[in-house]
């Protein structure tokens, strides 16, 4: 970022930033790393190639070609799409703007954060108004000292996109930047033949995203020159070009030119002393990073929000009444934010413009070049996948014991292994049912964790969680199965006298939860058909095999070892079994609108015997755990057999 930025203000003399982008950041990981199965190695191998090939384009200026190509609607729709976009990062990160499964996007409560965040922009704004220099570092620094009480002081129970309580905390002054992966791209594999599509669509997704930020920028800054193209147009890209090549060397993702820099620029930023200064701002911070740790997003979040209203101005340009261009325009204008990419924004702009223009009668206003930045989008949108390579519905199956996970993988084939934030998750089929499996492991936090994961990186169409837990109901015995129809944490409430049990709330919404989470009642239905034809392996021979009922699972972040906190939970909560997990799973799965359901196989009885019996009956139960979960995928994926 330091030399790249360097570079832009000296040699490009533009007041823009340069530095890995975030929609780069997450297309590297989550397609190219998690989708198509390129190695890290090899992926940051593609970014360098990448830039070295920009740098041929930009030096037979190929690229300054394609950017003149772009109607002039569709680069103030770009500015305005961009200002969009930067003002929905700011709304989300601030929690003001949150996902709710109903309606996709709702309005967060108005909790401490929220509030704080809207005077903090109230606050910024009236700076901006009466255009007083630097207003908007100023609301960055006054919205950061009064989110400073927000956990200490009042507020206690606030959370926000923006992170946990306390918003304002450090880390310390200063930490060692880390260099482990410096020069470890994989230069000679990362040219093979397979990983072509990887190349390409880093390709594609960086010349796009840094076209349409330069001429976004320079629309919305009026940084033209008198035949109002970006200033410096081929110096600009040379210098992008150079971010990319030396991103794959240092470790990163591909460097662009940065859209938050519309925030310098709405200060006054005009030169490239602006990019000069951000440059060696960039290296203290090296050693000096905690101390950003001490800014939360809710404090940012005004000045991204502020930084929409400039960026729009652009928009006033495009000839509205005129259809043949304003259609196109509007389609990149809003697609920009409604895709969170502004690379899909610009593919459907380019598209509609043309398609449009040729339907209307006004083919010779399409350009040679116009027409190859349309072979490009086609090509990305057939090469580039934008979610999962397949169409069947994939189940995610998560285990919080290693025996039940380790006999599932056994019966799972064409199994591919990826690594997602150190915890692995295997695809592949299992009785014909495109699944992802993965181990919890022990405790709420573990599980949350895990069923996050999978649902952000597999977009799972159900869930299916099991594992193995203590008998609360007296009439269960080790070996049966509890089909969860109900979840709720046991330990969480208010402890004085008595313990009260209260519902958790939503972190994204701020909306209390309901105290207790129902499983998806097609899934019960499925797991109690199936359960009637399976045979279980009895846990001592000789006696009863085991029972299969429905009821309430409890969680909790306590191994239960005694007759009467049993008695309690059942007379109380009414409740089957305990354990320590479901409910996070349950509540993760809640919030984010994804059918699921819990299985759970008593190991125990939860009383003084249960580090004992847990021992002794253990493998059973999870054996049998895993029977269940294998009945139900046999029949999602078969429902007539």
């Amino acid at each position: 970022s330091f030399f790249s930025t360097l570079m832009m203000g000296l040699y490009a003399r533009n007041p823009i930033l340069v530095a890995p982008g975030m929609g780069l950041n997450a297309f590297f990981t989550f397609t190219a790393v998690a989708l198509l199965k390129i190695p890290w190695q090899e992926a940051l191998g593609a970014v360098f190639w990448s830039g070295i090939f920009f740098l041929i384009l930009t030096l037979l200026n190929i690229r300054v070609w394609l950017l003149r190509a772009i109607p002039r609607p569709l680069r103030y729709a770009i500015a305005g799409g961009i200002g969009l976009f930067i003002t929905l990062i700011g709304f989300v990160d601030a929690g003001f703007i949150v996902h709710r499964p109903a309606t996709l996007l709702g309005i967060g409560s108005l909790g401490p954060a929220v509030i704080t965040f809207l005077i903090g922009l109230l606050f910024t704004a009236i700076l901006v108004a009466r255009k007083i220099k630097g207003a908007i570092l100023y609301g960055i620094l006054f919205t950061t000292v009064i989110a400073w009480p927000l956990g200490r002081w009042w507020g206690t129970e606030a959370w926000s996109a923006a992170g946990s309580i306390p918003l304002v905390k450090g880390s310390g002054w200063w930490a060692l930047p880390d260099f482990s992966l410096l020069f470890k791209l994989d230069l000679v594999h990362s040219l093979r033949w397979a990983l072509l599509p990887g190349i390409f669509s880093f390709i594609f997704t960086d010349l796009f995203d840094s076209l349409s930020t330069l001429v976004g920028l320079a629309e919305a800054a009026e940084l033209v020159d008198e035949n109002g193209e970006p200033k410096n147009l081929r110096r600009a890209l040379l210098t992008d070009a150079v971010a990319t090549t030396l991103a794959g060397l240092v470790g990163s993702s591909p460097g662009t030119a940065y859209i938050e820099s519309a925030v310098g620029i709405e200060a006054g930023g005009r030169t490239g002393l602006t990019a000069v200064v951000a440059a060696f701002l960039f290296l203290p911070f090296l050693f000096l990073s905690p101390l950003l740790s001490m800014i939360p997003a809710i404090a940012t979040a005004p000045a991204l929000v502020l930084v929409g209203v400039f960026m729009l101005r652009p928009v006033s340009r495009i000839r509205w009444a005129q259809a043949d261009e304003a259609i196109p325009a509007f389609l990149a204008l809003v697609l920009i934010p409604f895709t969170w990419s502004i690379t899909q924004g610009i593919i459907w702009g380019f598209l509609s413009w043309t398609i449009i223009k040729t339907g209307s009668g006004k083919y010779k206003e399409i350009t040679i070049p116009l027409l190859v930045i349309v072979a490009l989008a086609l090509t990305s949108l057939i090469i580039t996948p934008t979610g999962r390579t397949n169409k069947q519905p994939v189940t995610a199956i998560l285990g919080a014991y290693g025996d039940e996970i380790t006999y599932l993988l056994g019966k799972v084939e064409n199994k591919q292994e990826t690594l997602i934030g150190g915890i692995p998750f295997t695809e592949g089929t299992l009785d014909g049912r495109q699944v992802v499996v993965a181990l919890t492991g022990i405790g709420k936090a573990n599980a949350a964790i895990t069923t996050t994961l999978a649902i952000e990186h597999f977009h799972p169409s159900e869930v299916l969680f099991s594992g193995i837990a203590g008998g609360v109901d007296p009439a269960l015995s080790p070996g049966d199965l509890v089909i969860g129809r109900k979840l709720a944490y046991h330990d969480y409430g208010t402890l004085g006298d008595t313990l009260v049990h209260d519902p958790t709330r939503n972190p994204v919404t701020h909306d209390k939860n309901p105290l207790y989470f129902s499983c998806n009642d097609t899934l019960v239905e499925i797991a109690e058909k199936v359960s009637r034809g399976l045979t279980l392996e009895k846990p001592i021979e000789g006696k009863p095999a085991p029972h299969i009922v429905s009821g309430t699972i409890v969680t909790g972040d306590v191994f239960v070892t005694s007759l009467t906190a049993t008695r309690r939970l059942w007379q109380t909560m009414n409740a089957e079994a305990t354990d320590m997990e479901s409910a996070a799973v349950a509540q993760t799965c809640w919030q984010r609108g994804i059918p699921f359901i819990v299985i759970r196989s008593l190991s125990d009885a939860a009383d003084s015997d249960a580090e004992k019996d847990i021992h002794r009956f253990y493998r059973v139960a999870a054996h049998n755990a895993a029977l269940l979960v294998i009945a139900i995928t046999g029949e999602l994926a078969h429902p007539q057999r």
